[in-house]
């Protein structure tokens, strides 16, 4: 697992922002605790509410990654900062990263001067999965046409003709085959969390059900994540929250709120008895065994201020919370099952609530 995560896994908006804004409901008084993942939560975070985040992550990389996009946001303007993070094809990255790497840590600044090439191809393209989606998007050529006319519907039930008489190929059932192949996962794609996944759950169903899903409640060409998945890039009229043009200002204004932690997130919860008012926890199960997940929630049980708000994704690992974590966790069922149903990263399901530990 420790040389999976010695490079950038996580470069773009992989999550969908408007069920962390949703879940968390913050205010200028929160104090956030958020997995740095690729960054783009802890912007699109800042686009809602000016509070204080701690991005947390024991891949220094990723932390790396999210200096550099709030470097951008400081010392460029709008069209500029798309220009030098890769929405925008551009040929003067290295005049920009003049003015960016200013204001970057001694150590990002080695990172990234080290490592020029990520940026001069777009960064926010090139972590692991990103390239995972463009070999996808790759293999999604043979139904290009089909692919058109996905992103080119103006209504759900044009879409739905298509998705369930059109799209549903031997060609379709045949890739998603693929990808749930435990094979595939561990040695192809070498995806260290696969060894979490319960031998009995279908990798296979659940993926053909989560795009089932979203072919039938959303339309694609409104939906950032698709276009990533299926075009491999965003669409300049689709994009993530934090590149909209209509945010850039207040995140432009609050990125100094960001903290940055290169640690694990037992770590510093370890450290911060009942300081977090609020935890956007991404999918930390993904990566966690049993025991590791119930350690962590403890943990975070002890960190949160009475009523502290959390929103927390499930992929492949859907650990329930064990008794003794469940009396001190208010969860709130409707608004979690809300937020997985429309949320634009659909291979997720939500849990979101309020954290009230019990006194001993």
């Amino acid at each position: 697992m420790k040389q999976f995560f010695d490079q950038i896994i996580y470069s773009a908006a992989n999550e969908d922002p408007v069920s962390e804004i949703k879940g968390l409901k913050l205010m200028p008084t929160d104090k956030v605790l958020c997995v740095t993942g690729s960054g783009a939560r802890v912007l699109d975070l800042l686009s809602d509410a000016d509070c204080q985040i701690t991005a947390v992550d024991f891949n220094a990389k990723q932390n790396h990654l999210l200096e550099l996009k709030v470097a951008a946001f400081k010392n460029l303007d709008y069209d500029s900062m798309l220009d030098f993070l890769g929405i925008n094809n551009c040929k003067h990255r290295t005049e920009l990263f003049t003015r960016v790497k200013r204001d970057l840590t001694s150590q990002s600044a080695a990172f990234w001067e080290k490592h020029f090439s990520l940026i001069h191809s777009g960064v926010i393209y090139q972590g692991t999965w990103e390239k995972y989606m463009r070999h996808i998007a790759r293999m999604l050529l043979i139904q290009k046409k089909s692919v058109k006319k996905l992103f080119s519907c103006q209504s759900l039930e044009t879409q739905q003709l298509i998705w369930n008489e059109q799209w549903k190929s031997i060609y379709w059932s045949a890739l998603t085959y693929l990808l749930g192949r435990r094979f595939m996962w561990k040695y192809i794609m070498q995806e260290p969390g696969i060894d979490f996944v319960p031998n009995n759950f279908d990798i296979t169903t659940y993926i053909k059900n989560r795009f089932d899903h979203i072919a039938n409640t959303q339309l694609f060409a409104n939906n950032p994540y698709l276009n990533l998945l299926f075009h491999g890039k965003y669409h300049h009229d689709c994009l993530p929250i934090h590149f909209q043009e209509k945010y850039y200002n207040n995140i432009k204004a609050r990125v100094g709120n960001i903290t940055f932690k290169n640690c694990s997130l037992q770590q510093i919860l370890s450290e911060s008895e009942k300081t977090y008012t609020a935890f956007s926890l991404s999918d930390f199960s993904s990566y966690a065994n049993r025991e590791d997940y119930d350690a962590t929630w403890k943990r975070i049980i002890r960190a949160a201020k009475t009523n502290a708000k959390f929103v927390e994704r499930r992929f492949l690992v859907k650990y329930h919370l064990s008794p003794e974590i469940a009396m001190n966790v208010n969860i709130d069922d409707k608004l979690s099952k809300e937020l997985s149903d429309v949320d634009h990263s659909f291979i997720y399901d939500i849990r979101c609530g309020r954290i009230c530990p019990k006194k001993s």
